[in-house]
């Protein structure tokens, strides 16, 4: 075979092959402008590796040094770079390097291996001789160290490269000659899927308000993202009126109409769906968008105990093959916590009270001691025969927005008596108030129990009943009676005695 007719070969297998992605195809590069005994196969030869997360763009490979290459520099990423039993000096070794594959070239491994991680820039320099080497990017250990423009990188959201070819040489830029120190840009993606929960202070019968945020991974060059659908996954027996609020990309609201459908809500699930047409999405995503899903939902009335909420992301793209499966990506859980409480009331030899009235509210207290309540009541109590009252499902006050942290306005819960029970003292002042707080651990392994407060205690009234007929009345005139009797009397004997 002619030099001409084999550079074709290479040029077009190569070419084919340059980039590479989390899904995608090899980074060989373009074949050489001249044969096999054109290539000194002693000369001092290196890959280096510039390792880019989340490139917005894709373009083919040279070989050389790309300063327009898209990505962020992904320090840590580990590669191993294994060489190939392919003679670059022979003709047929050359004609099959050109449109030899990652899958194919598991063939012709070799005992020769380096193990490179990347640096600071995302890159790293490994010293080879000439020949055609195998590239396998490594899984990252759950404790690696991995950092993308100055931040963390979860190594369980790393979506990892392709295994790909590298010949040393390859044609230079220019296509007159042999690029000896060839330089590859593998891309991937972090591939995220977070759901958060805004909850805080949200009792039954009021609305939380949920995100689900996921990736969209990369999709290679000359391929479309043909699905794409967010599922969430909730509890339909303790929420209701489940839905779709509005939907992001990178930001910015997407419009419903023509460009996603919401299904569900009736089986527990709700789902947004890409609309497609012709074999691709309507709404181009593009790679690496993020793209939140913002769902609202009551809690319902008699909702108690734990509320447990995930959701999940499936896609593919026209890469896929037709019995492939889809791509998922399923989010962390969240939870909110609701329970009731049960309030009694007493006199104070234990007698239980009916008629009693409670305001309930979120406290704080002051520099002085005292409660500070803020807004409506969030429910209005009054002690049945029974002299107890129940209250509706509370928020917990150890545990808000998935978190353990709980803002000051949201810990402590106050019972405010507005009445008492007849022939009963209403207490006056921060008497009038009872406190109490509402954790995980009040509910029970099940998270089903009711939180019974100690009882609270009201003293009879001390205002002075009405004279009874026959009985204090009574004596109280005799007495009086006995006594302007008495005065006369003696007033009487005085004056016979003077007389």
């Amino acid at each position: 075979m002619g030099h001409k007719s084999l550079r074709a070969i290479a040029a077009s297998a190569l070419t084919a092959l340059a980039l590479t992605i989390g899904g995608g195809v090899s980074a060989l590069a373009a074949g050489g402008p001249t044969g096999a005994g054109n290539i000194d196969v002693n000369k001092d030869a290196s890959i280096t590796i510039h390792k880019l997360l989340n490139p917005e763009s894709m373009k083919e490979a040279t070989g050389e040094v790309d300063a327009d290459a898209k990505g962020t520099p992904l320090e840590g990423a580990s590669f191993t770079i294994t060489k190939l039993d392919l003679d670059l000096a022979k003709n047929a070794d050359l004609a099959t390097a050109a449109k030899l594959t990652a899958a194919d070239a598991a063939k012709h491994v070799t005992e020769t291996k380096y193990d490179v991680t990347t640096g600071a820039e995302g890159t790293v320099e490994q010293k080879v001789a000439v020949g055609v080497y195998l590239v396998h990017e490594n899984a990252p250990a759950k404790d690696a160290e991995l950092t993308a423009g100055g931040e963390k990188v979860d190594p369980s959201n790393l979506v990892l490269g392709s295994d790909f070819v590298v010949r040393v040489p390859m044609t230079n830029a220019a296509g007159n000659g042999w690029n000896y120190d060839v330089h590859v840009y593998p891309k991937n993606s972090t591939d995220s899927a977070l759901k958060t929960v805004v909850d805080a202070g949200k009792n039954a019968g009021d609305t939380i308000s949920y995100a689900v945020t996921v990736a969209a991974p990369l999709v290679a060059q000359g391929n479309d993202r043909t699905k794409f659908v967010v599922k969430d996954d909730f509890d339909e027996t303790k929420l209701e009126n489940v839905q779709v609020a509005s939907v992001e990309v990178n930001g910015a609201e997407v419009a419903k109409d023509g460009n996603y459908e919401v299904s569900g809500t009736d089986d527990g699930t709700i789902s947004v769906t890409f609309t497609t047409a012709e074999g691709k999405l309507v709404y181009n995503i593009p790679n690496n968008a993020t793209v939140t899903v913002n769902i609202t939902a009551k809690i319902k009335d008699d909702a108690l105990g734990e509320i447990v909420n995930e959701a999940v992301r499936f896609d593919r793209d026209s890469s896929f093959e037709e019995d492939q499966a889809d791509r998922q990506k399923p989010t962390n859980k969240v939870k909110t916590y609701v329970g009731k409480v049960k309030v009694t009331k007493q006199d104070n030899g234990g007698q239980t009270l009916s008629g009693a009235e409670f305001e309930l509210y979120r406290a704080t207290k002051n520099e002085q001691g005292e409660y500070v309540t803020a807004g409506d009541p969030i429910q209005t109590l009054t002690t049945g025969e029974d002299g107890t009252a129940t209250t509706k499902a509370l928020h917990v006050t150890d545990f808000e927005n998935n978190s353990d942290t709980v803002a000051p306005e949201n810990q402590l819960y106050v019972l405010k008596e507005t009445k008492a029970p007849a022939g009963y003292v209403l207490p006056e002042g921060q008497k009038a108030f009872t406190e109490f707080t509402l954790t995980r651990a009040d509910l029970g392994a099940d998270f089903a129990v009711v939180k019974a407060l100690p009882a609270i205690v009201n003293v009879p009234s001390d205002t002075p009943s009405l004279p009874l007929t026959g009985g204090q009345g009574i004596a109280l005139f005799v007495v009086l009676g006995m006594a302007v009797a008495g005065g006369a009397f003696y007033s009487a004997r005085r004056k016979s005695v003077k007389a």
